[in-house]
């Protein structure tokens, strides 16, 4: 989440799957794309449709009678790394509701309502949307106060400025399809994100409460949640690799979160400090709700997650991670 008016992180993950997590293979092949952003195909593409899910032979023979259920699970192991058991990979169909009719739909929506409240603010001096808008659609210690508690929910969906709104819907993206192709299922995506958007919302109140210096600000953005997705899916994935807008290195995605969250970290702790530095649109950016969409995340993968999917383990950060 970032103040009103905030461009927030530009962030634009294009996630692919490294060739090897232990005894699982996901082969990779790239290719250069004619744009400026990597991208990356797979041999074992995502199945489209639920009923193409259908179970292929494995690439080598097994032995001569070798049980069926014994190739249903080797195969199904090398489609979905940690993958419960007759776990099916969503549709298109599921994949596009939940990504449009649950995230970039609304606040496609919303973005409209504010820019229609902020062209009759100028033209027609009429600021009763526009203040609508403010009671409704941002976080703020007020609004808490006079009882509109959906702010806590709503505000995660409002994006005010084309570019803010622009690198979180990408990065929600990235996180949404992760989420679904890892497994999680919709109710899942749909717990982790209301949970991070929730976490967001008040670690930023309890910011601005604990704040030796500076006002009540109106927070909004769905940079909360993009944390939530990116803390879930390095802790869940660690395997997996990512590149960065205009960076065509792929990085591994815990490195791209720690590095994320130690920059949060960092900001937070000056802004507590000196205050918070506004840019040239008089916007800061909301580090503590960062910081919280993210806990939240890695939380919901301790508790939920770790017991179904497996993921980040001490071996695994010391053997390849840190390569030791």
């Amino acid at each position: 989440m970032n103040c009103l008016g905030s461009s927030g992180r530009k962030m634009m993950c294009y996630s692919y799957s490294l060739a090897q997590h232990r005894n699982r293979v996901m082969l990779t092949a790239f290719r250069r794309p004619s744009s400026a952003f990597s991208t990356a195909t797979t041999v074992m593409q995502r199945v489209p449709s639920r009923s193409q899910a259908r179970l292929r032979p494995p690439q080598k023979p097994l032995a001569s009678g070798a049980p069926v259920q014994e190739t249903r699970q080797l195969v199904m192991a090398n489609i979905v790394p940690n993958q419960p058991r007759g776990y099916i990979r969503p549709s298109r169909f599921t994949y596009r509701l939940i990504l449009w009719g649950v995230f970039v739909g609304p606040c496609l929506v919303v973005f409209y309502w504010w820019a229609s409240a902020t062209v009759k603010a100028s033209k027609n001096d009429d600021i009763s949307q526009l203040k609508w808008m403010l009671e409704n659609f941002t976080l703020s210690r007020k609004n808490i106060e006079e009882g509109r508690w959906w702010t806590l929910i709503t505000s995660a969906f409002s994006h005010k400025d084309p570019f803010h709104l622009l690198f979180n819907m990408l990065s929600l993206r990235f996180g949404v399809e992760a989420a679904l192709h890892t497994g999680l299922g919709p109710l899942r995506v749909l717990l982790l994100a209301t949970g991070a958007a929730l976490s967001s919302s008040y670690a930023s109140l309890w910011d601005g409460a604990t704040r030796k210096h500076g006002a009540d600000r109106a927070g909004l953005g769905a940079s909360g949640i993009v944390q939530g997705f990116l803390a879930a899916m390095a802790l869940t994935r660690p395997w997996m690799q990512v590149s960065l807008m205009f960076i065509p290195i792929p990085v591994s995605l815990p490195i791209v979160w720690g590095l994320f969250t130690a920059w949060d970290f960092y900001n937070l702790h000056m802004a507590r400090q000196n205050g918070d530095s506004p840019s040239a649109s008089g916007s800061v950016v909301g580090y503590a709700a960062h910081l919280g969409g993210s806990a939240f995340g890695a939380l919901y993968w301790f508790v939920r997650l770790r017991p179904v999917f497996g993921g980040m383990t001490l071996e695994y950060i010391r053997l390849v991670i840190f390569k030791r």
